[in-house]
């Protein structure tokens, strides 16, 4: 017996040895089937260099894991260590325990190339494997799990693209979960950090409340480069460069069973904004553009922004033949643009089935020393025009508001200032009201347009321009008061539009050469065939054409008269006398050549000598003989034209009505010549008659019809 007891307890230890031998083996056995097989297992070549497994504890070790690309050669996915700790024996008890798992140095490269990504092999040869048939599981108590100290330490990403020719680099990231576990009642923690390409990183936490699965996400991102994305962004747009500074914090509160649900809030910057287009022309830019939002509720859609803050922003546009820059870096297409508002809209089906009415709210929103540069080329050589110190600013924004006021300044072309205050009801599109003033504008920064437009070059002269317009229902009623102070205008050449502007302004100046006038503005904004611009130049050309063949009204503001005094000086027919009444028009002409020394005063005499010495003839037939012909022979009661031919006295009545027709037009005109001599030797208004032919006279009384004009232009 003792003989059997020993050979059994040899051949125990013998066994024991084997099995010790053949655990310690089998890690080592494993590695090197898995590497020599790997393709077969899973799709790919891979290297392991240390498997160690401690059966006793449950912990297993893998260090310096490979696993290539399909050429074999090139390293897609690899990591340094990977350590799992298992209690392997609770299985028995169905629970699940993880101790530890810890993962360092885990590195993957993802390549894109059109739709195929470089691990498309390996999901294709998944999918390819018999699916298992396996009866179903009976019916048992779940799986109880239970995860602690779960990390991923110093892992690094690459994602290259080469449908746009750039690489995505994640580095050093680092993740750790503390714990989770079934039915767990304490709370459930995360943390998250990463390096985003060469100098930006994201820090995330999350603590969620297992039991009813409350949760709130905290996410922090530092100084992103934006140049990174420059390649995704030029694929919609011609951008060269794109560079600034991207931080944001974000808080997100929800429950994982409803996620969609959950409401962003925080804030968000980008700093030293730079974009240029394909010719490196800085097209967009900012100091820094500052948002702190309270609430972003896309379930409910509520969006409640506390503020908008834009320091230093800047823009440059470019308007071309039919196009601009804006439209040529974005490629949208002329047609499409112009189109834009016939183009029916596509359902959204999230819209549709949306409950909610959209509430929005921006409690303050800043602009501070904007600048914007345009540049106009449609004039035939570039007009530039700069906009600085731009500042805007509104008191609070809402969905709900029947008023939003907006308040700004800027400097004009580095000299001129202007001021505007806005009021519009965003429930109501078509009512608007707009106050502005516009001071130390100098009229020569137009100069290009001048020249284009109506030939004319401005020399020198400001501008003063205040503003009072408003849109109700569509209806604008718009009044202007514009005051141009020494405005002077070069030779006319050419010009796209023959406009009298030279003789216009000249009317319109007043003794001080200041111009002042009040434009009211009308129309309809809702007419499609009709644009606020088109209203506004409309009044301005009426304005001009008015001034320029009508100045009368201009004129008789000057010297506090009443139009009619200096339009013409009218008689009636076999009237010659020089009355108070004309007297006191030719001395308002008189203080009018004085007022305007370039004003050139013409009296053009108009008169029906026909009708007049017709109504003469009548006159002399029926006066007597020995009697002089009566002061006022207009009123005498004449003969019948036929009777005095029939009497056989219309020939001497005839020669006498025609000489004195003539001594009328005559008297008429010395009267006027040596009145206006007598007042001022030196005066130029002077006196002129059409041609008898001109149809000009035909019944018309006797008159002395004032032209004005400029001295030696031609305006």
């Amino acid at each position: 017996m003792r003989m059997i007891k020993r050979i059994l307890a040899g051949i125990g230890l013998g066994l024991a040895a084997l099995v010790i031998i053949a655990l310690t083996l089998l890690p080592v056995a494993v590695k090197h089937y898995a590497v020599k097989h790997g393709r077969k297992l899973t799709g790919r070549e891979i290297a392991v260099n240390k498997l160690r497994v401690k059966y006793f504890s449950g912990k297993a070790r893998i260090t310096d894991f490979v696993m290539y690309e399909e050429d074999g050669t090139t390293e897609f996915v690899s990591f340094d260590t990977l350590l799992v700790d298992l209690k392997p024996l609770r299985l028995l008890k169905d629970e699940f325990v993880l101790q530890q798992f810890y993962l360092a140095g885990l590195r993957a490269v993802l390549i894109q190339d059109d739709s195929v990504f470089n691990f498309s092999d390996l999901v294709a040869y998944h999918s390819d494997q018999p699916d298992t048939v396996k009866a179903p599981p009976a019916e048992k108590e779940p799986l109880k799990y239970f995860l602690s100290n779960m990390e991923l330490k110093h892992a690094r990403f690459e994602y290259e693209n080469k449908n746009v020719g750039d690489t995505l680099l994640l580095r050093d990231l680092s993740l750790f979960v503390p714990y989770i576990g079934w039915n767990q009642e304490e709370q459930c923690e995360g943390r998250l950090r990463f390096m985003l390409n060469e100098k930006g990183y994201v820090e995330a936490q999350m603590q969620v409340q297992p039991d009813e699965g409350d949760f709130i996400a905290n996410i922090n991102i530092h100084s992103l480069l934006l140049e990174g994305f420059r390649e995704y962004a030029a694929q919609v747009a011609d951008i060269h460069a794109m560079e600034g500074v991207f931080d944001t914090r974000l808080d997100i509160r929800g429950n994982i069973h409803t996620p969609e649900r959950s409401v962003v809030s925080g804030e968000a910057e980008i700093r030293d904004l730079y974009l240029s287009d394909a010719q490196k022309v800085q097209f967009l830019g900012a100091n820094a553009v500052r948002t702190s939002f309270r609430e972003i509720d896309l379930h409910h859609s509520r969006f409640l922004v506390d503020s908008v803050i834009l320091a230093g922003p800047y823009v440059y546009f470019e308007l071309k033949d039919s196009t601009n820059n804006f439209t040529e870096i974005l490629h949208i297409p002329a047609d499409e643009a112009d189109s834009s508002d016939q183009t029916t809209p596509v359902p959204d089906t999230a819209l549709q089935q949306q409950t909610d009415p959209v509430y929005y709210a921006i409690r303050s929103f800043v602009m501070q020393n904007g600048t914007v540069d345009f540049r106009d080329r449609l004039s035939g050589e570039p007009f530039d025009y700069h906009l600085t110190d731009i500042a805007i600013r509104t008191d609070s924004i809402e969905s709900t508001s029947e008023q939003i006021r907006v308040y700004s300044s800027m400097m004009l072309n580095h000299r001129g200032h202007l001021k505007a205050e806005a009021g519009f009801n965003p429930l109501q599109p078509g009512h608007l009201r707009l106050d502005f003033t516009v001071a130390d504008f100098l009229l020569s920064d137009l100069n290009i347009y001048s020249r284009y437009y109506t030939g004319f070059p401005v020399m020198y002269g400001d501008m003063y321009y205040r503003g009072h317009t408003e849109v109700v229902d569509h209806q604008l009623v718009s009044d202007n008061n514009l005051v141009l102070q020494h405005v002077e205008l070069g030779v006319k050449k050419g010009g796209l539009i023959d406009l009298p502007l030279k003789f216009a302004l000249f009317i319109l100046k007043d003794r001080n050469g200041v111009i002042d006038l009040d434009i009211p503005v009308r129309g309809r904004t809702d007419d499609p065939t009709v644009t606020v611009g088109q209203i506004i130049w409309n009044t301005l050309k009426n304005l001009v054409i008015r001034a320029a063949t009508a100045p009368y009204d201009f004129l008789a503001g000057m010297l506090g008269t009443d139009p009619s005094d200096i339009e013409s000086i009218e008689y009636d027919y076999m009237d010659t006398t020089l009355t108070i009444d004309r007297q006191r028009q030719l001395d308002l002409l008189l203080e009018l050549e004085q007022l305007k020394e370039d004003l050139e005063i013409e009296l053009v005499y108009f008169n029906d000598v026909g009708k007049e010495k017709e109504l003469i003839a009548r006159a002399l037939a029926a006066a007597d003989s020995t009697k002089v012909i009566p002061a006022d022979t207009s009123k005498a009661v004449p003969a019948d034209t036929a009777q005095l031919a029939e009497e056989g006295e219309a020939p001497a009545v005839q020669v006498a009505a025609d000489s004195l027709a003539t001594v009328f037009a005559t008297t008429r005109r010395q009267q006027i010549e040596r009145y206006l001599h007598k007042k001022n030797d030196s005066i130029s208004i002077h006196i002129t008659v059409p041609d008898p032919r001109s149809p000009a006279h035909v019944g018309s009384p006797p008159r002395f019809e004032v032209k004005y004009s400029m001295k030696m232009e031609d305006s």
